[in-house]
């Protein structure tokens, strides 16, 4: 079965986060970015063989990601928001492209 361009554009955007986690580690030294990391380039590639759990993972996450990038946006206002609104918007992007119908259809969900 071929992979929709939208799903490669989802693991794409998922690769994209772990780069920057992984930048993220190197200014901070905090595991919890490199293990960031690694969940999405694992993510990435379960998209691209169209596995469930990919979906529902990146579903979650991604989820994670608008709710805590708005606090830190509310908590923070400017030193951390101007960092944090780039990640919010991936996010929704990913979140309403797995949400579409063609996603879910491809993914069986």
């Amino acid at each position: 079965m071929a992979i929709s361009s939208e799903v490669k554009i989802i693991s794409g955007l998922e690769i994209f986060s772990g780069l920057i986690y992984l930048i993220y580690f190197s200014a901070f030294y905090s595991p919890i970015f490199l293990i960031m990391s690694i969940i999405s380039f694992i993510i990435a590639f379960g998209l691209l063989r169209l596995y469930k759990w990919a979906w529902f993972l990146c579903l979650i996450i991604s989820l994670f990601g608008v709710i805590s990038g708005i606090l830190i946006t509310i908590i923070e206002w400017y030193y951390i928001a101007i960092s944090a609104f780039p990640k919010i918007i991936i996010d929704i992007m990913v979140i309403l492209m797995l949400l579409s119908k063609d996603i879910r259809k491809e993914f069986k969900i």
